[in-house]
C-alpha cells in the first residue's frame, strides 16, 4: 500500500513544476543552518457517543508549542510538548474543557489536565528522481503518571512511547499545489510488547500508516485555502489477543494567512470519522507560527 503511494508522488513529480509564488506548507521543508521556527497550535477534539446507556461527550483540548532548529541544511532537530485538558461527561459544557482542573467521578464522567507528553523531533531532506522531499522522525516519551487513567481517574494520553516517522512534499502549478505526507506511527509502545507470551505483560498498541493529501489554492501569496484528506488504516494489539483493525478518517477544510514575511496563522476544521457509528467527532485547530532566517512569501 505505501510502496504505490509513493510511487504515485513521484509520478506527480514529473508532471508538476516546483515552481510557486509561495509555499503553503512552507513548515515542511528544512531550514538551513542556524534557521528555525516556533509553533503554537491550539487543538480541539469534541466527541459525542450514543449508547444504550445514553449520550457521552468527551473533548479533549491540547494546547502544543513546537520549536525546530536548522544545525545544517541537512539536518534539523526539534521538540514538542502536549499540555491537555480533558473533560467527559454526558453534558456538553465547551467552557470546560478550558479549565485546568481535577475532578473525578468515575472513568467515564472527569475532569483532568497536565502536562503529558514531550516528543523529540530529526528532519532531513531526501531526494527522489531529482525531486526533494522532507523526512521526519519523532520520538514521543509520556509526562505523569497513570495517564491512560483506572477505574475512577479516566484516560489523558498515553502511558508508553510514541514513535512517528513520516515522509512530506509539496507539488506545484501556479497557484494550486497539492502537500502530501504518508507516515508509520506506532502509539504507546511499551517494552511488554516484546514479549507477548507472558501472562505478566499487559499492553495495548496502535499501529498505523496515515496518509494526508492536502489540496491547496493559492488566492494570493500571503492567503492559502485547502481541503485535508486523511486516511489512518491501524491495528490494535494487545495482551488479551483481541487485535482488531481500527482505522479512521479524517476531512477538513483550512486557510493560511501569512503576515511581516516571517508570520503565519492557520485555522483548519476536520470531520473525524471512525468506523463505531454511534460517534459523532470533530477536531478544530487553531496554529501560529514564527520563522527566523527565512521569507515565506
Amino acid at each position: 500500500m505505501q510502496n504505490r503511494i509513493v510511487s504515485f508522488l513521484i509520478i506527480l513529480s514529473i508532471f508538476y513544476s516546483s515552481k510557486s509564488r509561495s509555499q503553503a506548507f512552507t513548515n515542511s521543508l528544512c531550514h538551513d543552518k542556524n534557521h528555525s521556527d516556533l509553533k503554537i497550535l491550539e487543538n480541539i477534539y469534541i466527541e459525542k457517543q450514543n449508547s444504550t446507556f445514553g449520550l457521552s461527550y468527551s473533548s479533549y483540548h491540547t494546547f502544543i508549542p513546537e520549536f525546530i532548529y536548522g544545525i545544517s541544511s541537512n539536518l534539523n532537530i526539534g521538540i514538542q510538548l502536549r499540555l491537555r485538558t480533558v473533560y467527559r461527561s454526558d453534558t456538553y459544557e465547551p467552557s470546560k474543557i478550558f479549565q485546568f482542573k481535577n475532578s473525578f467521578t468515575s472513568s467515564n464522567y472527569y475532569q483532568r489536565y497536565g502536562l503529558s507528553g514531550m516528543e523529540f523531533i530529526i528532519r532531513y531532506p531526501v531526494k527522489w528522481f531529482n525531486y526533494n522531499f522532507t523526512m521526519q522522525h519523532q520520538i514521543g516519551i509520556p509526562l505523569g503518571k497513570d495517564l491512560e487513567g483506572s477505574a475512577k481517574k479516566g484516560y489523558i494520553d498515553w502511558n508508553h512511547f510514541i514513535i512517528h516517522n513520516q515522509i512530506m512534499t509539496t507539488f506545484n502549478l501556479n497557484k494550486f499545489q497539492i502537500y502530501s505526507e504518508v507516515g508509520l506511527r506506532v502509539e504507546n509502545l511499551s517494552l511488554d510488547i516484546l514479549d507477548p507470551f507472558s501472562s505478566k505483560n499487559n499492553y495495548f498498541c496502535y499501529l498505523g500508516f496515515p496518509i494526508s493529501i492536502l489540496p491547496v489554492y493559492s488566492l494570493h501569496p500571503q492567503h492559502h485555502i485547502y481541503c485535508l484528506f486523511q486516511i489512518n488504516p491501524r491495528i490494535a494489539f494487545s495482551s488479551d489477543s483481541k487485535n482488531y483493525y481500527d482505522p479512521y478518517y479524517q476531512l477538513g477544510f483550512g486557510y493560511k494567512f501569512f503576515f511581516s514575511k516571517s508570520y503565519e496563522i492557520e485555522l483548519i476544521t476536520t470531520r473525524f470519522i471512525t468506523n463505531d457509528k454511534n460517534k459523532t467527532a470533530y477536531t478544530f485547530n487553531l496554529g501560529i507560527r514564527k520563522y527566523w532566517g527565512r521569507s515565506i512569501y
